[in-house]
């Protein structure tokens, strides 16, 4: 939380309910209302991915292939007929690998579990709020995305790749006093 991360997915949970209205109104008389809830979603999951991904530490292979691994199982996904709670049910699971096995590194039962916590009640309340209809699915996306923030406040994550403070404090202190130690006048 230290970096912000929380404060940028609780942007992007308002952004993504925001633009999600519009976009269904006009994507859906082009596909059908389905389909373009379905893409709005895909969409919405993958853009998450890439918009929280870490710019320094991991290569920027591994921030863009995230959100094309996501974009690829969701469309695969509806090729084979999913519904949209199966969707959002693969699409959680898979963000949660991501989010936890790719980009950011800590403590892995911890993460894990968070990870399983934060994607359930994601699930249950866009099963709660989600409805057919444009603003439904609005507010359902916008309650998706305000839960998923929730990982960043209770899990004690780093971006992989970059430089921590060990966890015990005398090894944090040994390494500070080794620093202004080793430095000469």
């Amino acid at each position: 939380m230290r970096d912000g991360r929380f404060a940028c997915s609780l942007l992007y949970a308002g952004l993504a309910g925001g633009v999600a209205l519009p976009l269904q109104l006009l994507l859906a008389p082009l596909v059908g209302g389905t389909l373009a809830r379905m893409a709005i979603l895909i969409a919405a999951i993958g853009l998450y991915a890439c918009w929280l991904a870490p710019r320094r530490g991991t290569g920027l292979l591994r921030s863009c292939a995230v959100p094309a691994a996501l974009a690829l199982l969701g469309a695969a996904a509806v090729f084979l007929g999913a519904s949209g709670s199966e969707l959002v049910i693969a699409l959680s699971a898979a963000l949660g690998l991501a989010r936890s096995g790719l980009l950011f590194a800590g403590q892995p039962g911890r993460s894990g579990w968070v990870e399983v916590g934060v994607g359930l009640a994601a699930i249950a309340l866009w099963e709660w709020l989600y409805a057919p209809q444009p603003l439904a699915f609005a507010f359902a996306v916008w309650g998706y995305f305000l839960i998923q923030s929730g990982y960043f406040l209770l899990a004690s994550a780093q971006p992989r790749g970059a430089a921590s403070e060990p966890a015990d404090p005398f090894e944090a202190a040994f390494g500070r006093a080794e620093r202004v130690l080793g430095s000469d006048p």
